[in-house]
């Protein structure tokens, strides 16, 4: 399965084990970021017809490039928020407080919000493995 930089400024991986896509922009997102990642989840979905979970990653919101690239995330979440069971959104960014509570109202999916610290509990809320290396290095 495809993974790694998807466009200019989106990461993300699929770990098929857990079943949860790892996302994380460090650029203004752009219509082609939201069209790869796409590609990348259906070709997922074909074979598992739902993911466990979602992990965004970001120390801060990028924004959108474009006006189209907004509508073209809002698609995205439309097209998808029923076949995904959580959210997590790992940032300090006051964002990701905001997006876990206009979530409630708009998608199926249930969304956390964590603070950049929490990285490892936000891993075990969406039942990912995390290893020891990895809890001592997410403090």
């Amino acid at each position: 399965m495809p993974d790694g930089s998807l466009k200019d400024g989106l990461n993300a991986s699929i770990d098929i084990t857990s079943g949860v896509v790892t996302l994380r922009p460090e650029a203004p997102l752009k219509v082609d970021d939201f069209t790869a990642l796409s590609d990348l989840v259906d070709s997922y979905l074909l074979k598992k017809h739902k993911l466990h979970g979602l992990l965004i990653i970001a120390e801060h919101f990028p924004g959108w490039d474009s006006f189209a690239a907004f509508v073209k995330h809002l698609r995205f979440v439309g097209d998808h928020h029923t076949k995904i069971e959580k959210v997590a959104i790992v940032t300090d960014s006051a964002m990701g407080r905001l997006a876990e509570s206009l979530a409630a109202h708009f998608i199926l999916a249930e969304v956390r919000h964590f603070p950049s610290i929490f990285l490892t509990e936000a891993k075990t809320w969406l039942d990912i493995p995390v290893v020891e290396a990895e809890q001592a290095k997410d403090r």
